[in-house]
Order: C-alpha cells, then sequence, then structure tokens
C-alpha cells in the first residue's frame, strides 16, 4: 500500500473515531475531552483551529476547541456561544498550578502548610510507622 493510501486511512480512521467520541457524548450527555497536538509552527505563531494535526474533522466535529499555550488558554471555537477568547493566565511552577490572572489565585489547598505549626513528633518517627522486616519465612 503507498504512502499517500496510508495516510488517507488513517485521516479516515481519526475521523470514524471524533465521531464515535461525539455519538457518546450525545447518548450519554456527557463532555468528553479529546486532546489533540498541533502541527510544528513557527516559534511565536498563534495555534488555530486549523494547525490540529491530523484530520480536519477533529476541529470540524467538536463543539469546543481549547488551545493551551503556556500559560494561557484560548477558546478557538465554542459551538454553543460562538465566542472566541484568550485567558490570560499565571504559572505556578512550585506547584504547577495554573490560575486565571484578571481573579488571581483563590484557591486554598491542603498542600499549603503556610503558618500551620508543624506536630512535635512525624508519624514516620513513631515506632508503629518504622520498617519492618517480614515475619513470613521466605521459600
Amino acid at each position: 500500500m503507498s504512502s499517500l493510501c496510508e495516510e488517507e486511512e488513517e485521516l479516515r480512521a481519526q475521523t470514524k473515531f471524533i465521531n464515535a467520541l461525539k455519538r457518546f457524548a450525545e447518548k450519554f450527555r456527557v463532555h468528553v475531552i479529546c486532546i489533540s497536538h498541533p502541527r510544528k509552527l513557527k516559534a511565536g505563531m498563534p495555534i488555530g483551529r486549523w494547525d490540529v494535526a491530523g484530520s480536519a474533522n477533529i476541529v470540524n466535529l467538536a463543539d469546543s476547541v481549547i488551545v493551551v499555550e503556556r500559560p494561557d488558554i484560548s477558546i478557538i471555537k465554542s459551538r454553543d456561544s460562538g465566542t472566541e477568547m484568550k485567558i490570560e493566565c499565571v504559572y505556578l511552577p512550585d506547584c504547577r498550578r495554573i490560575y486565571e490572572a484578571s481573579v488571581g489565585d483563590l484557591g486554598n489547598y491542603s498542600w499549603d502548610k503556610t503558618g500551620l505549626t508543624p506536630p512535635s513528633k512525624r508519624a514516620c518517627d513513631l515506632p508503629e510507622y518504622a520498617p519492618q522486616l517480614s515475619r513470613q519465612q521466605p521459600f
């Protein structure tokens, strides 16, 4: 089989897969997220709806297309509202979180221990949490 025929078959398979996702989403009234990578672009070029690698039907059949370009998020297709927008974000590398720049970081998460007094003894220092040898005889 020629390379061109293989490529056409791959694009047909992608379209078939996206159609199956679409039917699944409609049948079960859910939102399916399909992650697709862009084609290689020149540095600094924004990603558009035609820059998605593979079949054009990945974008054509989608209800929403969201582009993540660190740290910002762009909605480049919204079948419901028809609006396109860029959401400027801030990336926090220490905890790998992204938040909307205009809103700020409103999260209060369990891993943030700022202002808490640490316990006098850590669980890993207690004898019942120490490494123990197996009581079973090997073999």
